[in-house]
């Protein structure tokens, strides 16, 4: 639950913070049930469960999110200028995925040159160099003014073992490299 606690012994009165903390502990027969929320986190199944007792994941009512977007770029504020409509921000990670208010997926540019140039005829669009994130959205904005989600995690479901049910959850704003998936199945 968003508000549980990973030390928690998993129950209705005392939930997981973290679907990992859940996935952990499963055993075959057990139903993880996910409170309605935002989870900024991604689950890896590696236990099995068997033909006749699944594990279950579950969304416990409507409203249940997995994603992969970095929230401290959510509403980032210390976008600088850097003209042309491009913003910058200070940026450590890797990312394939860069999407501005949950719909427009931002075009990859190979360059910040290419970003100021739109290049391929594409004004929007977002590339990282010298540990900074670039951005430049199609109506020449500032990102601060807008929610920018930026993958941090490859995939939101990775299962690695058999006999999982998944069910209820949205799965977005994942891809960090070209392996990247919502749910990948091994």
């Amino acid at each position: 639950a968003t508000d549980g606690a990973d030390g928690n012994p998993g129950t209705a009165a005392a939930p997981l913070a973290s679907l990992q903390a859940a996935a952990d502990r499963a055993s075959p027969g057990d139903e993880i049930r996910v409170r309605p929320g935002v989870y900024h986190q991604w689950l890896h199944g590696t236990r099995a469960g068997t033909a006749a007792a699944r594990i279950r994941v579950v969304a416990d009512g409507a409203g249940v999110v997995l994603d992969g977007s970095d929230p401290a770029l959510l509403h980032a504020s210390g976008w600088t200028s850097v003209g042309g409509g491009v913003y910058s921000i200070p940026f450590g990670g890797t990312t394939r995925l860069v999407c501005a208010d949950s719909l427009q997926r931002l075009y990859h540019h190979a360059s910040l040159a290419d970003l100021a140039a739109g290049a391929n005829g594409v004004p929007q669009g977002w590339t990282v160099a010298d540990g900074r994130l670039y951005v430049r959205l199609e109506d020449g904005s500032s990102p601060a003014g807008h929610t920018l989600h930026v993958a941090r995690y490859d995939i939101g479901v990775f299962l690695e073992a058999s006999h999982w049910r998944i069910g209820g959850l949205e799965v977005r704003h994942f891809g960090t490299t070209a392996a990247a998936a919502g749910i990948n199945l091994r």
